[in-house]
């Protein structure tokens, strides 16, 4: 019996075994794990304290007393509402005296310190500064006056828990004021009623404005105006004067945002003697304010209630050490209590919570709207950064690199216009982040507040635009619409607030599609032998599209999970395929896979007019802008004798009327094609969806704005003299725009599905661009009528374009469930799924088992970049042959990390009783490193590098800065790494032939080849493009002279067969 036998023979034992095995008992879940032994712990615990309940000693009653001590201070920090207020507005205004003054007359300060402050501020010639220097606590806010951070102090009434948030004032710290203003629930705007210095604030550029404009931005929809200093001599408490700030601040407010009657409230105080604070004024002080004083006002604010129960979120401001990672924030959403399992977004490290502190008390509970500092197990605190966000982990906060967005532009730098490219900085939350405008998407009519017909160039002050934002690194925010507090930022550059905007779903269509899936996906459907939702995307291209589409599916798959089965649901893992024909660029498209993705992603080349996957493999199916592309040309359409032939022309859309009929039926025919083959791929309950560019009924194909499309490129070949000859009557675009109709008889007719929702979405403009039409017809031409043509054609194309006016589009929106029909046929395995899994590694062809992981480059980088400090920097060589013992242990303690994370991985993939098979060159067990056949390969590589040192044409530092990242093993250390990770069986261990001693004319130029195409890649990054054809010209002449040696030592390959364990 041959290998491959045994192998069979071993894939029937474990399909017999694994007949009543659930699949999902596979799956290696460290988190299930782990809350089992919680669960186990709590069950320990219980039983504990039923021993000491029974017990008679005294001492086994004080847990219960503490339990219930610490809910009588649960229950009395709850009988008080709290709020975080931010004190904002122009420097000198008086916010940190006021703020001070509050915390005296409430008696947090006792007279004693005051006394101190009055001291030290007399010393500096600075009297009235005293009270500031509660909130200014730093050195360099007392000698300046001026506050830098936001302070943070804590005080309150009979009814309320404050927590003030003092913002600095001047405009170099606005940056610190948005950090401080994005925690706030309330803001009060200090205003100084000081002849010139209202007027100094409330100018164009003063920070009165600017405060305003983002504390609305922020979410501070409540706002007390406070006119300060009203006993200065310059006012006396003058009714003319508070009446002339009040009138010109109204209309401001208004335009900022605010609804002046309900969110806004104007009283006059003196920060500085406390006047009109804690207590209603004197009417000998102030005869005519009969209104509240600021204590009163405050607690007479209404702010929309929290939702307790909803997602936690805890947007990270500060992190520091103290007995564990401990981080500061305010709860945006939800409850935390001591033990709750949570994860840290955008890094996906998941948490638990030892110990959590409001003020300086440590509590077993917190709600929204609290300041906490929590204290975390299972991270470090240089994992953490401000802006990241402590989440629920059954639904956590979305981290995204790029969104849309509305945004309002306030005031651009001189002589500056918005337009893609346009860089800035982003403030939302405790995150500061770079940020550039990818594409401006419509523009907003003030007026009407509908979006303008025509696509902006450009954008000036004052205008609202939707627009599409990409950051530098992924960031956390939510939709506004679904959470405002976290979907809401601003853009500043070179220290000036630009714009203020909030983040929105794509548009209409995304949002018709979320609907479509919340609706009618029908997860109780789902199998439950799978614990995977799998989403198929048919007719990808390279993206970025596809990856947008995949994100607005799995929110709308999770949206569907949360209303079915509650908000701690846990989303499936999700498996999306990508699919497009064989020509398709997948390297492109899986070099831009999003690095905040939350699926696993595989490509299945192939055309879908076809099978793809196996039955009832998949849940979901999309297809976006693809189905008016064909299989072929009709056929009649290219034959002369016949009355379809199109003769003349490369499109149907204003062809006799037998041409257009002939690519109706080859569309027909298609798409009933497309329609059986998904219904047999669909599992139950499953939705097709797809977006199709079509046309409205009873109109003619030349209606459709394909024709305005490719319209030019037919003329532009008719100017080349290419219309007329055989060559060209034989070339048909093989796009066809259906009506609306089309579509729906075709479904009805195929009887595989029910149509739930057809729809034809608003028209919309879409420019003519010349770089889409070439990525979607360049390859058509080229095979047809050569590649020389094609610069001077798609030129010629784009001055023809080139200021005409977008074509009006319209897109039918099509969405199908599976009928009953015909799944009868495969009822039979809806109760039990089963897959055998066997993986092929490595290459048959004796290519290279290479673990290249960023954490083998990062590790042996660093160590190299250490220096002689580090015994095992690899100096003068890229491999590990013939290197000191140092290094060989870092390649062989790197190896085992990798193994085990490749293990662990495949077991969770793996059904119990599965297959995985590896074939790998390495070593025989006992034997030293330069009997490898493949390391003698990269040390000769290593000799060439260096030669091109000697040369100048590389430096001796970039060569020590690079190892290669592989490692050849032993079958022994392959079955100590099995063994360690425990959940495989080794079934077989062969050795395989040398495929390298047949021919050993062609072994230099085959060893060349292989290197090259094996770590290409990496030299190119490292080193840079240049030196490819002379470093391989080189190492194959190495290869001829080290030839003997090569054939001295022989190749080892080895095949190994694993077998999954049951848990």
């Amino acid at each position: 019996m041959d290998i491959e036998e045994e192998i069979r023979s071993l894939q029937l034992d474990s399909a017999e075994d694994n007949g009543d095995v659930n699949p999902e008992a596979a799956n290696l879940d460290v988190e299930k794990s782990d809350d089992k032994m919680e669960e186990g712990d709590d069950k320990m615990e219980d039983g504990d304290g039923k021993m000491e309940e029974d017990s008679v000693d005294p001492v086994a009653h004080e847990p219960k007393v503490k339990e219930k001590e610490e809910q009588h201070e649960e229950d009395e920090i709850n009988k008080k509402r709290h709020l975080n207020v931010v004190f904002i507005g122009h420097v000198d205004a008086g916010k940190s005296t006021t703020g001070g003054q509050i915390l005296f007359l409430s008696g947090q300060v006792d007279d004693r310190t005051i006394q101190k402050y009055e001291k030290e501020a007399k010393d500096k010639s600075r009297e009235s500064w005293y009270m500031a220097y509660i909130m200014d606590t730093n050195e360099e806010e007392r000698l300046k006056g001026k506050t830098v951070e936001v302070g943070r102090a804590h005080f309150e009434t009979e009814t309320t828990r404050f927590t003030i948030l003092d913002a600095p004032g001047h405009k170099s710290y606005v940056p610190n004021m948005i950090s401080g203003a994005s925690q706030a629930d309330i803001g009060v705007l200090v205003i100084s009623a000081r002849k010139g210095e209202f007027e100094t604030g409330y100018e164009r550029g003063g920070q009165t404005r600017e405060h305003v404009q983002l504390a609305k931005t922020l979410g501070v929809s409540k706002l007390l105006v406070v006119v300060n200093k009203m006993d200065d001599p310059t006012v006396n408490w003058s009714k003319e004067r508070y009446d002339e700030i009040e009138s010109k601040m109204v209309p401001f407010l208004k335009t900022s945002g605010y609804n002046v009657k309900k969110d806004v409230q104007f009283l006059p105080i003196s920060g500085l003697m406390g006047t009109n604070m804690k207590t209603r004024l004197n009417k000998e002080i102030c005869s005519w304010w009969d209104g509240p004083c600021l204590f009163e006002a405050l607690d007479a604010i209404e702010v929309p209630l929290r939702d307790p129960k909803g997602p936690f979120r805890l947007p990270i401001i500060d992190k520091f050490k103290d007995m564990g990672t401990t981080v500061m924030g305010k709860v945006e959403s939800g409850s935390v209590r001591e033990g709750d399992s949570l994860v840290v977004m955008p890094n996906k490290a998941h948490v638990k919570v030892l110990a959590i502190f409001i003020d300086e008390d440590r509590v077993k509970y917190a709600g929204p709207g609290e300041n906490l500092r929590v204290r975390l197990s299972g991270i470090d605190d240089e994992d953490i950064l401000a802006g990241f966000v402590l989440s629920s982990v059954a639904n956590p906060i979305p981290a995204v690199t790029e969104f849309y967005a509305q945004l309002q532009i306030l005031e651009l730098l001189e002589n500056a216009i918005f337009t893609p490219g346009y860089k800035a900085v982003l403030h939302i939350h405790a995150v500061v982040e770079e940020c550039e405008i990818v594409d401006l998407i419509e523009e907003i009519d003030m007026k009407t507040k509908k979006p303008k017909k025509k696509k902006p160039l450009f954008v000036k002050n004052g205008a609202v635009i939707k627009c599409r934002i990409q950051v530098t690194n992924m960031i956390c925010m939510e939709k506004f619409a679904d959470f405002p507090q976290l979907g809401r930022f601003t853009l500043r550059t070179e220290g000036k607030t630009i714009a203020v905007g909030k983040r929105e779903a794509a548009d209409l269509s995304t949002r018709t599609l979320v609907a479509a899936i919340v609706e009618n996906l029908d997860i109780d459907a789902q199998s439950p032998a799978t614990s995977s939702f799998r989403i198929a995307d048919l007719g990808c291209s390279t993206g970025p599209n596809t990856f947008f589409a995949i994100n607005n599916i799995i929110e709308a798959v999770a949206q569907k999970y949360q209303l079915v089965k509650g908000h701690s649901a846990h989303l499936p893992e999700i498996q999306v395929y990508c699919s497009d024909l064989v020509s398709n660029d997948f390297n492109h498209l899986f070099a831009n896979l999003p690095q905040d993705r939350r699926y696993f992603a595989a490509a299945v080349p192939g055309s879908f007019h076809g099978r793809l996957f196996p039955k009832a493999s998949l849940d979901f199916v999309y297809s976006e802008y693809a189905l008016q592309w064909l299989s072929k040309v009709p056929p009649e359409t290219l034959d002369s004798n016949s009355p379809a032939f199109n003769k003349g022309r490369i499109m149907h859309e204003k062809s006799a009327i037998e041409v257009v009929q002939a690519f109706s039926d080859q569309y027909a025919k298609d798409m009933q094609c497309f329609f059986d083959a998904r219904a047999q791929e669909l599992a139950p309950g499953g939705l097709l969806l797809m977006l199709i560019p079509g046309r409205p009924g009873a109109t003619l194909p030349a209606q459709h704005p394909s024709y305005p499309r490719f319209e030019p490129l037919e003329s532009s070949l008719s100017d080349m003299g290419l219309i007329g000859g055989e060559k060209f009557d034989s070339f048909n675009l093989p796009i066809y725009s259906p009506s609306v109709e089309e579509p729906r008889k075709i479904i009805e007719n195929s009887e595989c599905f029910d149509v739930l929702r057809l729809e034809t979405q608003p028209e919309r403009q879409i420019p003519l661009c010349p770089e889409g039409t070439r990525a979607g017809c360049e390859k058509i031409l080229t095979e047809h009528f050569g590649s020389e043509i094609i610069e001077p054609l798609f030129d010629r194309y784009s001055k023809k374009v080139q200021g005409r006016s977008p074509i009006n589009s319209r897109d039918g929106y099509l969405v199908g469930l599976i009928s009953g029909g015909v799944l009868v046929c495969r009822s039979e395995s809806h109760g039990k799924f089963s897959v055998q899994a066997m993986l092929l590694l490595g290459s048959k062809d004796g290519g290279w088992v290479c673990f290249r992981t960023p954490l083998t480059a990062e590790a042996i980088g660093h160590e190299s970049r250490a220096g002689q400090i580090c015994p095992a920097w690899n100096k003068g060589r890229i491999h590990y042959l013939n290197a000191s013992d140092e290094v060989v242990r870092a390649y062989k303690a790197q190896y085992v990390k990798d193994m085990e994370c490749f293990l662990h991985a495949r077991a969770q993939e793996i059904v119990c009783g599965g297959l995985m098979v590896l074939t790998y060159p390495g070593r025989p067990d006992g034997s030293r490193s330069f009997q490898a056949w493949e390391n003698l390969a990269f040390q000769v590589l290593g000799f060439c590098l260096m030669d091109l040192v000697t040369k100048g044409v590389v430096s001796e530092e970039k060569v020590d800065s690079f190892n290669m990242p592989i490692y050849s093993m032993t079958p022994l250390e392959l079955e100590a790494a099995v063994k360690q990770n425990g959940s495989f069986s080794i079934e077989m261990m062969t050795n395989l032939p040398d495929p390298l001693v047949d021919d050993t004319l062609s072994v230099p130029q085959l060893l060349a080849s292989q290197m090259r195409a094996g770590v290409e890649g990496m030299i190119k990054n490292h080193f840079g493009e240049e030196i490819l054809d002379e470093l391989f010209d080189l190492y194959w002449q190495k290869c001829e002279q080290e030839m003997l040696e090569f054939l001295a030592v022989l190749g080892h390959n080895f095949l190994v067969v694993l077998r999954r364990k049951a848990d």
